[in-house]
């Protein structure tokens, strides 16, 4: 019998995916058409983490169902802007949120198929 470890095969089809790099990381967003989200986090020494719960899209709000990582360097509520192909999330807690593309403060999307664009 084999095993199938994170196989795509029984899952809900993707329809956003997005990366946030830096020097020594990277952050994996994907949300699925049944409103799942998955977010895996990898780093140097085989570090490797993966958050999964659900999502909603209001306008231009994200709303993540779970702390969607480890701390709170991204909450639960970022700022989903597609005609940019970025997801901000720096200032959501202070109420300001900054569209500047700084370092590691956003997520690019890389593929968008969500009707909500």
């Amino acid at each position: 019998m084999s095993i199938m470890i994170n196989s795509e095969l029984f899952k809900s089809e993707i329809v956003l995916k997005a990366e946030l790099i830096d020097d020594l990381s990277r952050i994996d967003l994907i949300l699925r058409e049944n409103n799942s989200f998955e977010m895996t986090s990898t780093g140097m020494f085989f570090y490797q983490e993966s958050k999964t719960g659900g999502y909603q899209i209001k306008n231009d709000t994200l709303f993540f169902s779970i702390e969607p990582y480890s701390n709170d360097f991204i909450p639960k509520k970022v700022l989903y802007l597609p005609n940019k192909d970025r997801i901000y999330f720096k200032g959501y807690k202070s109420g300001v949120i900054d569209t500047t593309d700084s370092f590691a403060y956003y997520f690019e999307i890389t593929l968008n198929n969500l009707t909500s664009k």
